[in-house]
């Protein structure tokens, strides 16, 4: 999940859509139950398909993506949105994409889901869907 793959009405032109959401480009999506019904076992991969900046640390430790971390990616998508960017993963300019990506695994895998909720209002809803996914 990214900021690219939201579009927000007035698709047609027309007011009546301004409040209807479309989520697209399904490029990495994959089945999460097999032939059987059954839950497919989490399974590491050599390849990391993600935005960094959403990322979860499960896709960071080149994990396959499960229903879960599409959750918590639309959780840090939100946080980023509603803190106007000023999120602690954001990683500092002039790194080499090995270091941002290595700077931005680190602030995940350290940092609470208080301290990623710091300055949002209090009780929000974030916090507590993270905290009951994470």
């Amino acid at each position: 999940m990214k900021l690219d793959n939201i579009l927000v009405g007035d698709y047609s032109g027309s007011p009546e859509t301004l409040h209807e959401i479309r989520i697209i480009d399904f490029g990495f999506a994959a089945k999460y139950r097999d032939p059987n019904g059954e839950h497919i076992k989490q399974i590491e991969t050599n390849i990391f398909r993600s935005n960094m900046i959403f990322a979860t640390a499960n896709q960071f430790e080149f994990k396959a993506s499960s229903r879960r971390d599409d959750m918590i990616s639309m959780c840090y998508l939100l946080i980023f949105l509603f803190k106007g960017g000023l999120v602690p993963f954001i990683a500092p300019p002039n790194l080499s994409k090995r270091d941002i990506f290595n700077y931005i695994h680190d602030v995940k895998k350290k940092t609470t889901n208080l301290q990623f909720c710091d300055g949002l209002p209090s009780g929000n809803i974030f916090l507590e869907f993270m905290d009951h996914i994470f």
